[in-house]
């Protein structure tokens, strides 16, 4: 779907696999990763999707994996697996043209192994977990309403084919006809007229394929089969009753999306030897004009292929013994589509690290750098270390937009910056100032005189050991200091809330620091402190918390009184 590398694809598809996973789990599956290479076997014939062949030493063809189910049949019936509940994420490959290189999709597999084919409550709990798969993002969440199962039976299916007089032996052939034609309705009226279905049947068979309606009036609609012969009907009530089963588990596991059964569902039809089903996501995108225009994937499809491990022989070191006839159930979820949908839908990106550590100055020692990215990364604290120095501050940003980082701390000769560098920085400096317009917002009311250039607003936080007076000279001096460090900062004529502490520029560091972080580092910033610096370092952090719950201005800077320097928030 991405033709072109982006970062922001990479970081959507590693936050959504880390969402699946963590929801496998939450049901006991572990990752299985199959073997990549197998040799040719008689289920890939069937389908029109060829898979990518490569030869070995000794001439013997071998297939890259097509899909993820083949694969790990194959597995379950060489290890002889009775038991598991697993999950993958892995590459398959689709041949494009003759000689090129294959086309690499990711997919997602998810498998439940159980010794006894008698009940359907794996079928129910894989349903329950597709559901969730939805449910996990917020944008898919507003569509699962939308969200449709379509599900049929491989028993109906027989039975409805030999209704149609068209034997068990011709079943496979029917179904690789239907795979490389299409299940549309002018290419199965040509496959059913192949097999000498007569014209009155076809008419009848394609508006029963084609019909959709709840689970519940399966038995109504089917009613024709039930009352043919004895062979036909066993099948047909078989079929019914796994299928009303499913529906029970489904009402017991609280699935909300809606079950639909359709007769015409064929989809990757000869893998399955019980219920089989597809679901279908239908959702809506914003147009170039600004009108919702609806459309609809199948994002899943899977269900019970026990026969297809059947298809596979044993391993020779397990050839003697007793066969296995495990029942396994699973589906595979279109990884690749689930990732475009999200992006299509501008679900959030997470940032690729916290800081870019930069500098705009040749006079910024790279050792500086390094030492910074050290400090960040002891903390464990995301930072990524950009090698070369910068010219302006247009590039920085435009750096951070595309590596996806939303701070940046610039290194300059004598300090250290550190800027929110999200896109709508402005838009939001704008929106504070409308709601904070004739609002103080100073810690203490009678210590908040305001000092005003052509440029910025600032006001002040006076943090000290001791009461002093007098204040008024040191904000003079900290507002010419700033006035000129801040022109090159997209934060012309913006309100800054100024918190003058009486601590070392080591403490502020460590309180820049850990700003960001959970409560838990920012209490750990203050045990590390000396003890006479405790209280005040606290002051700051309540203070630093206070500003930004009121939203009072649109940039906090912490500056230190006993080295003159500052820090920006």
């Amino acid at each position: 779907i991405f033709q072109f590398y982006n970062q922001k694809n990479i970081l959507l598809q590693s936050k959504v696999q880390e969402i699946l996973v963590s929801l496998f789990r939450l049901h006991g599956m572990v990752r299985i990763q199959t073997p990549l290479l197998m040799p040719q076997n008689k289920v890939h014939e069937l389908s029109s999707d060829s898979p990518m062949t490569v030869m070995d030493q000794q001439g013997q063809l071998l297939c890259l994996p097509n899909n993820l189910r083949v694969p790990f049949a194959r597995y379950v019936k060489r290890k002889r697996i009775q038991n598991l509940k697993c999950y993958n994420i892995d590459r398959v490959f689709h041949v494009k043209l003759p000689g090129l290189q294959p086309k690499e999709v990711i997919e997602c597999s998810v498998d439940i192994v159980t010794p006894s084919k008698e009940s359907s409550f794996p079928e129910g709990e894989l349903l329950y977990i597709l559901q969730n798969v939805i449910s996990k993002f917020p944008i898919l969440r507003q569509q699962e309403k939308n969200c449709t199962f379509i599900v049929n039976h491989a028993l109906l299916l027989r039975s409805f084919l030999l209704h149609c007089n068209i034997e068990e032996e011709q079943h496979r052939e029917f179904f690789k006809m239907v795979e490389k034609q299409g299940d549309n309705k002018k290419s199965m009226r040509n496959i059913l007229k192949s097999f000498h279905v007569a014209d009155h049947n076809i008419d009848f068979s394609l508006k029963l394929l084609n019909k959709e309606e709840p689970l519940e009036n399966i038995k109504k609609s089917l009613e024709f089969l039930l009352k043919s012969s004895r062979k036909i009907s066993d099948l047909a009530h078989k079929g019914i009753d796994q299928l009303e089963k499913v529906l029970q588990y489904c009402e017991m596991f609280g699935i909300t999306s809606t079950l639909k059964f359709q007769l015409g569902c064929l989809q990757k039809a000869y893998h399955f030897s019980g219920i089989f089903f597809q679901m279908k996501l239908k959702y809506y995108i914003e147009a170039p004009n600004g009108k919702k225009r609806f459309i609809q994937h199948t994002i899943a499809s899977g269900g019970n292929y026990a026969q297809l491990v059947q298809e596979f022989k044993s391993s020779s070191q397990t050839a003697n013994l007793p066969t296995i006839q495990p029942n396994v159930v699973g589906a595979l979820i279109s990884f690749d589509l689930l990732v475009h949908i999200l992006y299509e839908g501008k679900y959030e990106i997470p940032n690729k690290s916290d800081y870019l550590i930069c500098s705009m100055e040749e006079k910024v020692n790279p050792k500086q750098r390094f030492e910074r990215a050290l400090k960040y990364w002891d903390k464990n604290i995301s930072g990524t270390l950009l090698y070369e120095t910068q010219e302006s501050w247009e590039k920085i940003k435009k750096i951070c937009e595309t590596e996806v980082i939303s701070h940046a701390v610039v290194m300059k000769d004598s300090s250290v910056k550190t800027y929110d560098m999200f896109d709508n920085t402005q838009g939001k400096s704008q929106r504070k100032k409308k709601q904070s317009k004739g609002d103080g917002c100073s810690e203490n009311p009678e210590n908040d005189p305001t000092g005003k250039s052509n440029d910025f607003h600032f006001k002040f936080v006076h943090i000290n050991h001791k009461k002093v007076h007098g204040n008024s000279k040191i904000e003079t001096a900290i507002c010419s200091k700033l006035e000129g460090s801040l022109k090159w900062a997209p934060l012309n004529g913006s309100t800054i809330q100024v918190i003058a502490a009486d601590l070392s520029k080591e403490v502020l560091d460590e309180i820049v620091f850990t700003n960001n972080l959970s409560c838990d580092r920012k209490n750990s910033s203050v045990k590390n402190c000396k003890s006479k610096d405790k209280q005040l370092t606290r002051e700051v952090n309540e203070s630093i918390k206070k500003l930004k719950n009121d939203n009072c201005g649109d940039c906090i800077i912490l500056y230190s009184k006993q080295s003159d320097t500052y820090q920006i928030l």
